[in-house]
């Protein structure tokens, strides 16, 4: 159980695991232990021992579910399931080729981007393994205690080094200023967002109100005793008592931190598992967790108070400004939603496909995740992805609560429990956050699955405690060599991922990490090497064609033509491989759509080239960034430019339309004079009159 709590650890202490050297070292660290655990050696053979759960299939059947999105498909198909996901198959295709005799590819992936998708996918099998390596791992009252003892801790420590945050004059998060995260007067421990890091506590106050509940004795509160008989075991359970005071004390430090983190999502979220907890618990003859809950609560409210509660309550009387924006964010995701509502967009493709459906009042902001798991998973795996997860939780639920039920010792009936409260909290989180995107919180969420889920099959015959939790068990024999393959070769390509990822990383940094100061500008080899590594990254190609563009522009097109040429040429091909990779990235079509207009003087074919440029263009268009102004400007300059080159009317006047109207766009997203004066000197570039200007300016 050692590396798993190291793993733990790790993540948490980490920034919650969300750069890329901590989740390598995470991800790598699971799979290792984990196949330790699984894989074992019997009668001098090597067995595949599984947890039996009642969601192996489910798990299984999810897991194939979101291999689907990134398995090449025929178009045909894709169309029937979704239109929209057919569009952008066909956008990711190489418009000069779509244009020529070139036969291009019929075949496409349900997944908007599959890069996206299958780091998705890794990341959950990663997830899985950690469920049923844990499950073997904690199969012990005593391992059940000491992976319990151990989240508290590591909970209380986290607080106590939160609250030191929020009352001193320069917080740090490990060795980073808190200042350039601007959440400097509010606790967040070792986490980057505060309401992350309130997730967290919530669950593991859920977990140590449970533990401590556990200890309690259930014929200890009865009112029949005789005095004499309730101070006899009042003296007698001492240790108890001691064990209970300190938890009370970790709890209060845990919820002070919760209020000095000002998430009003944390502490709804922790109020409504814990009331969930208590009335489960008192029906189970256990009153003294109500007392318990009281207590805490008077002792939280009353250091709060103390403590200098002006920012929580002022942080609580601006609810409505945080939540505005969220629920524009829903409001814009169940736009999204509408148009892939089956399957969705595939998974961890939501930033990528929201970019279309941004509301234009937020300028300049790229929104990465709904604010609302939910949403975002039903955005990202459609309404099928939806019904899946939702049969997992029944199921899992389902079988937990009735075995809870027939329980009769103290640790079975708190600890299994406690999962219920703990998915209720973080249900209820998740509908204004996206904390379960956090590597760190999943893990701390799953490992209070694995502790509730074991502790029901923990029984004591003779004094002696046994597991009922069965196995399944699979030898290495030729009737089940398929299975092992299958084992070996998705741990192989688990493996081979998470590394070739990381190297990746290390020479070209795509990945946001605002806790180390990391060249975002690395040099030509770099980023070759980066693709060498892991080619199927998006941004990489992008970076490699404006490093080439920095190489082209060091030339003349006249002096030097065959060399400008080559450099073209490459720049094209990164830009068709960027766009392969992400169509949905709008920056990447009007790049490309500029690089083969300029490529026309130099071809035999010129006209195809523009043609090629207008078909990049125009798939540009469909996935523009609404608010972003600089795109909306280089589509507006680019059908400005083109309608002074058609000769025929029809074409000529559609053209200028399209620049007016992205022009309009530009001066309603950006009223700067400079912008003003830049579209002006274009205009003026191609000799437009005073009826343009009034056009466009209104004036």
């Amino acid at each position: 159980m050692i590396p798993f709590t190291i793993i733990l650890i790790w993540s948490v202490l980490l920034f919650g695991a969300v750069h890329t050297y901590a989740y390598t070292v995470m991800n790598i660290g699971i799979l290792i232990t984990t196949c330790w655990y699984i894989i074992q050696r019997k009668n001098n053979s090597f067995v595949l021992v599984f947890p039996k759960t009642p969601v192996n299939l489910l798990l299984f059947v999810f897991g194939l579910y979101i291999v689907i999105y990134i398995i090449p498909i025929p178009q045909f198909i894709i169309h029937c399931i979704s239109k929209e996901s057919a569009k952008l198959n066909d956008i990711a295709q190489s418009s000069f080729l779509m244009l020529s005799d070139h036969p291009f590819s019929q075949w496409g992936t349900l997944a908007l981007s599959d890069y996206p998708s299958r780091n998705a996918w890794v990341q959950y099998m990663i997830y899985a393994f950690f469920f049923m390596g844990l499950s073997h791992a904690i199969n012990t009252p005593r391992r059940l205690k000491q992976i319990s003892v151990l989240l508290i801790v590591m909970g209380t420590g986290l607080s106590l080094y939160a609250i030191i945050q929020k009352f001193s004059t320069s917080a740090y998060i490990l060795w980073v200023p808190k200042s350039i995260f601007q959440n400097q007067y509010v606790a967040s421990g070792t986490f980057i967002n505060r309401n992350h890091f309130a997730s967290l506590i919530s669950m593991l106050m859920i977990l140590s109100v449970a533990y401590s509940a556990s200890f309690s004795d259930q014929s200890f509160f009865k009112k029949t005793i005789s005095k004499k008989k309730f101070f006899s075991r009042l003296m007698s359970q001492e240790r108890q008592w001691n064990h209970q005071i300190l938890l009370l004390i970790a709890l209060v430090l845990m919820g002070l931190s919760i209020i000095c983190s000002a998430s009003r999502g944390g502490m709804i979220s922790f109020i409504c598992g814990a009331f969930v907890l208590m009335i489960s618990l008192g029906r189970k003859k256990l009153k003294n967790i109500g007392l318990l809950m009281i207590v805490v609560c008077i002792m939280i409210a009353v250091v709060a108070f103390f403590s200098g509660e002006d920012h929580i309550v002022s942080r609580l009387d601006r609810i409505h400004i945080g939540m505005k924006d969220r629920f524009r964010y829903i409001e814009r995701s169940i736009e999204l939603i509408k148009d892939y509502p089956i399957i969705g967009v595939g998974a961890s493709n939501f930033q990528y496909a929201y970019a279309k459906y941004q509301s234009p009042i937020d300028q300049r902001v790229t929104v990465d995740f709904a604010h609302n798991d939910w949403i975002q998973l039903i955005a990202e795996l459609g309404l099928c992805g939806f019904l899946i997860v939702l049969i997992i939780l029944f199921v899992f639920l389902k079988h937990l609560i009735q075995t809870w039920r027939l329980r009769r010792s103290s640790l079975a009936i708190c600890l299994g429990i406690m999962p219920v409260a703990v998915l209720l909290a973080v249900s209820i989180h998740s509908l204004a956050d996206f904390s379960m995107h956090i590597p760190a919180n999943m893990l701390v969420f799953i490992t209070t699955m694995a502790i509730g889920y074991q502790s029901i099959h923990l029984i004591y015959r003779k004094n002696k405690a046994q597991t009922l939790l069965h196995s399944v068990e699979i030898p290495l024999s030729l009737r089940y060599c398929v299975v092992w393959i299958v084992f070996i070769g998705i741990c192989a390509f688990l493996m081979s991922v998470s590394i070739r990822h990381f190297i990746a990383e290390t020479y070209c940094n795509t990945v946001h990490n605002s806790t180390l100061n990391r060249n975002q500008h690395p040099e030509l080899n770099a980023i070759q090497n980066a693709i060498f590594w892991d080619s199927s990254n998006p941004k990489y190609w992008y970076k490699l064609a404006w490093k080439y563009i920095e190489f082209r522009n060091q030339l003349s097109e006249q002096k030097n033509e065959k060399k400008w040429i080559d450099w073209q040429k490459k720049i094209i091909h990164a830009l068709e491989q960027a766009i392969k990779t992400n169509p949905c990235e709008a920056e990447y079509h009007i790049r490309l759509a500029w690089e083969y207009h300029r490529m026309r003087r130099h071809d035999p074919f010129p006209e195809k080239r523009a043609s090629a440029a207008d078909l990049t263009m125009n798939h540009a268009e469909y996935v523009v960034r609404n608010n972003y102004y600089y795109q909306n400007l280089e589509l507006a300059h680019y059908w400005n430019m083109r309608s002074s080159q058609y000769t025929d009317k029809h074409l000529k006047e559609k053209a200028w339309q399209k620049s007016v109207m992205y022009y309009q766009k530009v001066v309603k997203l950006d009223r700067n004079k400079s912008r003003r004066k830049q579209i002006i000197q274009q205009l003026k570039m191609y000799s437009r009159d005073e009826k343009a200007f009034k056009t466009i300016f209104g004036s």
